[in-house]
């Protein structure tokens, strides 16, 4: 319920919600620092800044300057990724990239080749510059140098479910993926999936 922060030096516990804060979401779907010590929040009205000097809250919009209430508002965030200038948002209404002061949306059919679905829950990037996305419908990988998606799915038995929640790639390059049926990994020579189940 909050933001919840645990100060070591004395034992106290600051918790921070709507009522008492700049926050407009009590609940918190994702917690990413940045380099300034800064803490970036996933919430259901769009990503949200505790701004580590100043003790306080700011929405996304008021920290970029820029109007960007109408893809944030009442959106979920569920993850953020830092890659140098670039900050990756998923959402359960696609996945934004804010580069260069510009914000790009990217949804299911806004495109060719485009993300299998809305419904983002994670996004990693692996050592091969390539950047892979947990949904509700399936598994996305983005080429960034040719802006499109490749899709894994269930349909055609790439992947053991379709509900992908979590991603990690491991410190042998490994690309493990959680699903809705158990734990998969990626054979990149490939281009496959092992299982990993309760039956297995």
């Amino acid at each position: 319920y909050g933001l919840n922060i645990f100060n070591r030096n004395n034992n106290n516990v600051e918790v921070y919600k709507s009522t008492n804060s700049g926050l407009q979401s009590n609940s918190i779907f994702c917690i990413q620092p940045d380099t300034e010590g800064n803490l970036w929040l996933g919430t259901n009205n769009g990503p949200y800044i505790y701004l580590k000097n100043s003790n306080s809250f700011v929405s996304f919009s008021s920290y970029t300057g820029e109007d960007l209430n109408k893809y944030f508002k009442n959106n979920r965030t569920t993850d953020i990724l830092f890659d140098n200038d670039i900050i990756w948002i998923t959402t359960l209404n696609g996945l934004f990239k804010y580069e260069n002061e510009k914000l790009k949306v990217y949804t299911k059919n806004s495109f060719q080749n485009s993300i299998i679905s809305n419904d983002a829950f994670k996004i990693i990037k692996r050592s091969k510059n390539d950047y892979w996305i947990a949904t509700l419908n399936g598994l996305s990988r983005f080429n960034p140098e040719k802006e499109e998606f490749r899709n894994y799915t269930n349909e055609n038995e790439q992947i053991s479910n379709n509900s992908v929640l979590t991603l990690y790639e491991s410190q042998n390059k490994t690309l493990w993926i959680g699903t809705g049926t158990g734990l998969n990994k990626y054979i990149p020579e490939k281009d496959s999936f092992v299982y990993y189940t309760s039956q297995s």
